[in-house]
């Protein structure tokens, strides 16, 4: 059973909602005959007034008030019957008194029984993390918790006393149509399971709600709902993730199992032809296609731990050329067969570094796939060179650059800039995360579509790498 589940259970099962009843509806409960502040009083009241009457009582019967007041004489003084009609009106107040009294003490605990139920209502209407709407059985909000101020942004007198209907502004047309339907069948005695509907936060921003609503059922009649909204746009959100993941990954690996498919038939003409050049190249195709499979592969994984510590990272001295050519042997083909320039210059006092190889070469190697991949036409620049103590590392291409708009985002996961062109979205995300790792710092520059893309890596100088 989820939270939602708990919650509406809790509101339904111990306790008794009323749209009805007005006190449900109000944070305070006023003040009637018998509240706290008024018992003693009335009381104090009632225990007079007994009091003063058995003495009246007993001065008549000693005294005859009447006589008395009228200057007559009095009559006859009966001692046992003064006294023994004082007695009988005595315990026959006194009875009156310990009746009265305990009816007070029984309205004094349902009182303090519903004021614990008012509040333990109130309780979990104003502290769960879900919207909470009360309706009538005509379909109007009598309450609706602030939940609705801090997921939708609107204020509560938006929404109550408005019907369902009246809430266009906050839901599509579309949505209402739901919403009205499923009411409806509530308000028949049906049941209806959790559905979505989608929901226009105050800033115009479109979210997607789900609901879980029971009816309100008194003296066997249904008088009203409970409506529980969450909000799942972000789980939603997640979804969507998962699907473009799973079919852009499929569309990643698929394309070196094509090329290696395409040399395997190569290499088998050559073969039967005894054509050696052919067995060479289709032999080269395989294993360029087995790296770009495996670079796919790590990248999957490195995504799967990406938010991990990792505990240590081995630093060794490396070769930038030499790293740079390995991660170019891979990309070749596309290269070739694109016609792109390809230029390269890394200096003699910027080649040699201690660093972690593996986050190095998962750095460049997403970093040149993407410049491969978003140039059709042009080249590629691969550069390195020392800048006060840092060494500095760029990446141009003359693709299709980056739009304005798009330069927040693209270390975001998942984000494509252009999603007509293959790829999972997570090379930038891994790619930063690896150079914060390494002590370093990464950017991208581009001045709009069109006009290409430079990424910058900046990673501390031999003997002074920092280790994050």
């Amino acid at each position: 059973m989820n939270n939602m589940d708990r919650e509406t259970n809790r509101v339904k099962g111990s306790e008794k909602v009323d749209p009805g009843n007005p006190s449900l509806n109000n944070r305070k409960t006023g003040r009637h005959f018998f509240s706290p502040g008024g018992k003693n009083i009335i009381w104090k009241i009632i225990a007079f007034a007994f009091v003063l009457l058995c003495v009246l009582t007993w001065l008549d019967e000693i005294w005859d008030i009447p006589h008395f007041i009228l200057g007559a004489p009095a009559s006859p003084v009966n001692w046992h019957e003064a006294f023994g009609e004082t007695s009988i009106i005595a315990i026959v107040g006194i009875f009156t008194l310990l009746i009265i009294r305990s009816q007070i003490a029984k309205q004094k605990q349902a009182e303090q029984a519903l004021k614990e139920s008012e509040d333990r209502y109130r309780t979990i209407f104003e502290s769960a993390n879900d919207i909470i709407l009360l309706f009538d059985n005509t379909g109007k909000v009598l309450d609706v918790n602030n939940q609705i101020t801090i997921l939708g942004g609107y204020q509560r007198e938006e929404f109550i006393g408005k019907n369902i209907t009246a809430l266009n502004r906050m839901i599509p047309e579309n949505s209402i149509t739901i919403i009205v339907k499923n009411f409806q069948d509530r308000m028949a005695g049906k049941d209806n399971p959790p559905y979505e509907f989608e929901f226009i936060r105050k800033t115009g921003e479109a979210a997607t709600f789900e609901v879980k609503a029971v009816a309100i059922e008194k003296n066997g009649k249904v008088v009203g709902d409970l409506a529980i909204l969450r909000d799942v746009s972000e789980r939603k959100k997640i979804e969507r993730m998962k699907d473009n993941l799973i079919r852009d990954v499929s569309h990643e690996l698929k394309t070196p199992v094509a090329m290696m498919e395409m040399a395997y038939n190569i290499s088998r003409k050559s073969v039967k032809n005894r054509d050696q050049d052919g067995i060479n190249e289709g032999l080269s195709i395989i294993s360029d296609s087995v790296k770009k499979l495996r670079q796919d592969i790590d990248v999957i994984l490195d995504f799967s731990s990406l938010d991990e510590r990792k505990p240590g990272l081995i630093m060794e001295k490396i070769s930038l050329r030499e790293l740079i050519d390995e991660i170019l042997s891979i990309q070749k083909y596309l290269i070739d067969r694109k016609k792109l320039r390809l230029k390269i210059g890394i200096s003699d006092d910027a080649d040699y570094l201690a660093t972690d190889r593996r986050s190095l070469k998962l750095i460049l190697s997403n970093i040149i796939n993407n410049a491969v991949k978003f140039t059709e036409q042009g080249g590629i620049s691969i550069t390195a060179g020392l800048k006060e103590q840092w060494r500095e590392i760029k990446v141009t291409d003359t693709g299709c650059g980056i739009a304005p708009v798009d330069k927040g985002k693209i270390f975001d996961k998942f984000y494509q800039r252009h999603p007509a062109v293959p790829g999972v979205g997570l090379g930038l995300t891994i790619s930063r995360v690896s150079v914060e790792r390494l002590g370093g710092k990464i950017k991208v520059d581009s001045e709009g579509p069109g006009q290409g893309t430079t990424v910058t890596i900046m990673l501390l100088g031999e003997n002074k790498t920092h280790i994050a």
